[in-house]
């Protein structure tokens, strides 16, 4: 990830902490791998959609 993107995801949770919903690291970790291609957005809801529904 680039320097500018790590920046811009940093301000996108200082921006997103202020409005009262603060990112975990793991929520962090989980957008970086995102970004960066480790995981793609669709196995990720996919992953979310999974663990609720067996709740």
């Amino acid at each position: 990830m680039t320097e500018n993107t790590r920046q811009a995801l940093r301000n996108a949770a200082a921006s997103s902490a202020m409005e009262g919903l603060a990112l975990t690291d793991a929520q962090m970790e989980t957008v970086a791998a995102i970004l960066e291609g480790r995981l793609s957005l669709a196995d990720y809801l996919q992953a979310l959609k999974e663990r609720y529904q067996e709740a």
